[in-house]
C-alpha cells in the first residue's frame, strides 16, 4: 500500500498552495485597480471622441462656408473650363466598344422581348 508517499504527496502540494495564497493580491484591491483603469480608459476615450467630433464639427462649417462665399475672380454665369470639356454620360462610349461589334454578331443577339419565334417563321427576313 502506498499510503507514506500520497500523504507526502498532500503535504507537498499542501505547502504549494499556501505559497501560492501569499503571492495572490487581495481580490478586492485587484477589482479596485482595474475599476480606476477603466474609469481613465473611459474618460479618455471620452474626451478623445469630444476633440474629434468638434473637428468634424468645425470642418463640415468651413466646408459650408467656402462653398457659399463666392469667388471674386470668377463669373457664376461663365461655365466652367474643366466641366464643358467633360460629355455627358449618356453620350459617352468606351474606347473599345467598336471592338464589341463584330461580323455574326446578329446570330448571337437575343431576340426583342415582345417579338415571337413565329414571327420570324412568318416573315423570314430577305437573305442579300
Amino acid at each position: 500500500m502506498m499510503q507514506p508517499d500520497d500523504d507526502d504527496l498532500r503535504a507537498r502540494f499542501a505547502r504549494l498552495k499556501a505559497n501560492d495564497r501569499r503571492r495572490v493580491p487581495e481580490f478586492h484591491s485587484l477589482l479596485a485597480t482595474a475599476r480606476a483603469r477603466a474609469r481613465a480608459v473611459r474618460r479618455a476615450r471620452t474626451v478623445a471622441t469630444a476633440w474629434g467630433m468638434a473637428a468634424a464639427v468645425m470642418l463640415v462649417a468651413l466646408s459650408l462656408v467656402a462653398k457659399r462665399t463666392p469667388d471674386p475672380g470668377r463669373s457664376s454665369r461663365a461655365p466652367d473650363a474643366r466641366t464643358a470639356a467633360v460629355p455627358a454620360i449618356t453620350v459617352w462610349s468606351s474606347p473599345t466598344a467598336s471592338l464589341l461589334t463584330t461580323a455574326g454578331n446578329e446570330i448571337t443577339r437575343p431576340p426583342d422581348i415582345l417579338s415571337s419565334i413565329l414571327d420570324v417563321a412568318a416573315f423570314p427576313a430577305a437573305q442579300p
